[in-house]
């Protein structure tokens, strides 16, 4: 499978690097520059980068598959984003992707990076994201829920929390990549929680009338996605 193509240790910063500079949003360059060259949060950024990369094939993939379309059609070799595809994931990846499917990928990157987006642009994106998948409901594919490639390294948190040692900061002082351990962002939800695949995910608002988008993964059993997911995820706290 494609996903199995992909290695277990990332060695493919620079390549991935290079795919970035090309094909993603000038801020995302911008915001890479500002981090160390080499440091953690720069390399945290670029498998980020890369995994976005990832799920996304998997995701054009699946749907190729069913459509019959031939995956063996041949790609630019020459494209920074094929290179760092076939650095990381090995020659296989290159039985897999087409000229249409890296031309799509190429395409959902223009806005990779960019800032975030103002309350009514995040709404405007939240609520066309609900009617796409009301209209692709019914396709004849599935995709799994959950994912063991968004798991921590370390064992599960099982101790509660004692949220009198934590120290609130708002979304204004987050930094991109850099986990705020020991921190937490009190506001409010604007939006019902969403699970269109891997990831359920919610708009919360903070006392500055900023706005973020908020993810938890492997939150619910595997299949529970769309509409059926939101009674659930509300059970569970969001």
């Amino acid at each position: 499978s494609i996903m199995s193509a992909w290695s277990n240790k990332f060695k493919s910063h620079d390549a991935f690097e290079a795919a970035l500079r090309r094909y993603c949003h000038p801020a995302a360059t911008a915001d890479l520059d500002a981090l160390p060259r080499g440091g953690k949060s720069w390399k945290n950024f670029l498998e980020a980068f890369a995994m976005t990369c990832r799920d996304n094939s998997v995701q054009l993939v699946q749907q190729a598959m069913v459509k019959g379309e031939n995956l063996r059609a041949n790609v630019d070799r020459s494209c920074p984003l094929v290179q760092a595809m076939v650095h990381m994931g090995g020659r296989k990846m290159e039985t897999v992707l087409s000229e249409s499917i890296v031309g799509q990928i190429r395409t959902h990157l223009r806005s990779y990076g960019r800032p975030i987006p103002s309350k009514f642009e995040m709404l405007s994106e939240h609520y066309a994201r609900l009617n796409a998948l009301a209209a692709t409901a019914k396709d004849e594919y599935h995709t799994r829920t959950t994912s063991s490639c968004a798991r921590k390294n370390i064992g599960l948190r099982t101790a509660a929390v004692d949220w009198s040692t934590l120290r609130k900061v708002n979304i204004r002082d987050l930094k991109l990549y850099d986990s705020d351990d020991g921190t937490y962002i009190e506001g409010k939800l604007l939006v019902d929680p969403f699970t269109p695949m891997v990831g359920t995910t919610t708009i919360l608002e903070d006392c500055n009338g900023d706005v973020v988008l908020v993810a938890c993964y492997n939150f619910l059993p595997d299949g529970v996605c769309g509409p059926d997911s939101v009674h659930l995820a509300t059970e569970k706290g969001l």
